[in-house]
């Protein structure tokens, strides 16, 4: 085929055009890079929690969602309700002969969240804890499983003990009673203060002790297991309650310890520097501070610190 020039042209133009298209077509679509000021200017400081973050994990599967603001009916596991009311407590009301469990997870950079079990029972959450629980007990003893910090008010019912797996390390037995558990994966202990009552501390490897109020329990979490049991008198019990009281407390916490709480309530990475001299802190500190504020007072004990965005840099 011949064409003549006002063809040759038209022919050129179409060519053209669909070699254009197909290059747009073809290109890969260039993503949105992060303003300018967004990269000179990254983000030097890390409110405190606002409110909760924490979910609940139904027998099914379904996950619940705890808002601040959310009251009334959150769900229903057969003929049990659960209910958050407008202090911002969760309830379980009702009975029920079949168990299931319902797990309560609060995240890192979430405020405390409080639990009235199906018994009475009272449980306070700390942020990076989780709790596995029936929505309803039966049978002989009340089971409950936690990692993390949990403080517990039991009610009293000597008929059924109420049972506190720890992370699959260790027991807690009670009747009725007050007592905090620290049990961290991240921390090289595991310690139970008993702040009411007297409760039984037990290990798979190792005689279980009672302790009444006023004492910790602690063992070794990870590689350090078998140790056995220790058992501490006049424990702070101001200072092993500082979480829920609305405080960090560091007593006698030396540098990495202070930067793993810190890690849990802000939500933030810790990086280190260089090398960090050895640093022991002591006292209290406000927990809806925002974080520069805390590394500021820190920071007299001549070590220095960084934020940017999501991470802490801690240097010499």
């Amino acid at each position: 085929i011949r064409f003549g020039q006002p063809a040759k042209v038209a022919a050129a133009a179409v060519i053209l055009l669909l070699a254009s298209a197909a290059f747009w077509f073809l290109r890969p679509v260039k993503q949105p890079e992060p303003s300018l000021a967004a990269m000179q200017n990254p983000r030097s400081d890390v409110a405190a929690p606002s409110g909760t973050r924490a979910t609940i994990t139904l027998a099914n599967g379904q996950q619940i969602v705890i808002d601040s603001n959310q009251s009334g009916t959150l769900a229903s596991e057969g003929a049990v309700q659960i209910e958050r009311a407008a202090d911002g407590t969760i309830a379980y009301h009702g009975s029920a002969t079949e168990t299931v469990y319902n797990t309560l997870f609060n995240p890192r950079g979430s405020k405390p969240v409080s639990l009235t079990l199906s018994d009475g029972s009272k449980v306070w959450l700390n942020s990076e804890s989780s709790l596995k629980y029936p929505v309803a007990f039966n049978g002989k003893v009340r089971p409950v499983e936690i990692t993390g910090e949990a403080y517990f008010e039991v009610a009293k019912n000597p008929a059924m003990p109420f049972r506190v797996s720890v992370a699959g390390k260790g027991t807690v037995e009670v009747l009725g009673t007050h007592f905090n558990i620290n049990s961290y994966g991240d921390e090289t202990h595991t310690h139970v203060t008993l702040l009411e009552g007297s409760v039984r501390v037990a290990l798979p490897e190792s005689q279980p002790v009672v302790i009444q109020p006023g004492q910790q329990a602690s063992y070794a979490n990870g590689l350090q297991r078998g140790i056995g049991i220790s058992v501490k008198n006049g424990v702070d019990l101001a200072a092993v309650m500082a979480w829920k009281n609305g405080y960090f407390n560091f007593d006698n916490a030396d540098l990495y310890q202070v930067m793993r709480q810190l890690a849990r309530w802000y939500n933030i990475q810790v990086k280190y520097e260089g090398k960090i001299p050895h640093r022991v802190f002591g006292g209290d500190m406000q927990r809806d501070l925002n974080l520069s504020e805390v590394l500021k007072l820190l920071e007299k004990n001549n070590v220095h610190f960084r934020i940017e965005n999501d991470q802490l840099f801690v240097r010499p």
